[in-house]
This record gives C-alpha cells, structure tokens and sequence, in this order.
C-alpha cells in the first residue's frame, strides 16, 4: 500500500501484549501494513496476524540516542503509539474492526480513549488519556481540560503534577534518565 504521507522514517512505540516473545524474536518475524486511513494495521509476528490500532499521545515525547552512552542527543518526536490485540485474526477476517467487535478483545487503552472521547474530554477517539508512565494517568483530563469540579479537582490535579515531577527526581537520583 502506498501511503505518501509515511514516507521515509517514522518512530513510534509499539505495544504489544506479549513483550517476552518479542525480545527473541529476529527482525524478518516481524513485519507491519497499514490501513488505508492508517488508524489501523496488520502485524504480522510469527506467521500470525494481530490487528493493531495506531492511538495518538496526550503530548510528544521526544526520543534521544546515544553511540556510546555518554553524550545523548535528540533524534526525533514521537507521538503515536501502536496498541496491538491481544487476540490473533482469524484467516480472512478484516483489519478495520466491526462495530459489534467483541468487548474482550480491545485492549484496554483503546476503550478508555472512546470512553473519554464520547464524554468530550479528547478531541478525537484516537487520542490517549495517559502518557506512557503511572505518574501521567489521566493527564489529558486533568491538564488540557477545564476543571468542572472546582477547587477539590484542582487540588487532585495538582497532587498528580506534583507526584510526577518527585517520580522524575526520584528516578535522576538513582541514576535514571
């Protein structure tokens, strides 16, 4: 499929329900087809096919590299990331989910954006509600939205912003990036 708009290099991170078989698995195992509106894919790992949902982040996260360990430097944005399933697909069955999709086989992450998109908190139902660590449950909800339930919410919101910035320092003290 040509999609002109992903020529060329684009990073996202992939998440994918089972990591331990993903890490012994060699680079040809592995191949990724989007859809035409390329909010849904095939994988294709170890001659099956799961169907993967591509969700957009809350925020942009930047992504650094290093050649030896020393000096890190930035390489790229990243602002999507790729929810696998769970449950392979069955021979012929199509990569847009049907609207009667069976509940247990969307990935928790995805039924929570809809959620929040139907209750006007996301502009649209690709787009996350929390970032990548604990400390950002929530936080499109709690950040970009005005907060309907007053000085109480506000104090809530606070608390979670706070408790990511002491995670971050917490993590720079032992050694962390």
């Amino acid at each position: 499929m040509d999609l002109p708009y992903l020529d060329g290099e684009h990073p996202f991170i992939l998440k994918f329900p089972f990591p331990e078989e993903l890490e012994s698995c060699k680079d040809e195992e592995i191949d990724i087809e989007f859809e035409t509106n390329a909010r849904f894919g095939v994988m294709y790992f170890k001659e099956k096919r799961y169907r993967f949902h591509v969700m957009d982040l809350p925020t942009v996260v930047e992504a650094h590299s290093s050649e030896h360990g020393r000096t890190w430097y930035k390489i790229d944005d990243i602002g999507q990331v790729l929810i696998v399933e769970k449950v392979p697909l069955r021979p012929g069955e199509s990569v847009t989910p049907p609207p009667d999709q069976d509940p247990t086989t969307i990935p928790k992450e995805v039924k929570e954006a809809r959620k929040f998109y139907k209750n006007g908190v996301t502009r649209h139902p690709f787009e996350l509600t929390s970032g990548l660590s604990g400390p950002t449950k929530h936080i499109r909800p709690l950040r970009f939205v005005e907060l309907p339930g007053g000085p109480y919410e506000l104090e809530k919101a606070k608390r979670y912003i706070d408790h990511a910035i002491l995670f971050q320092q917490k993590q720079k003290a032992k050694g962390g990036r």
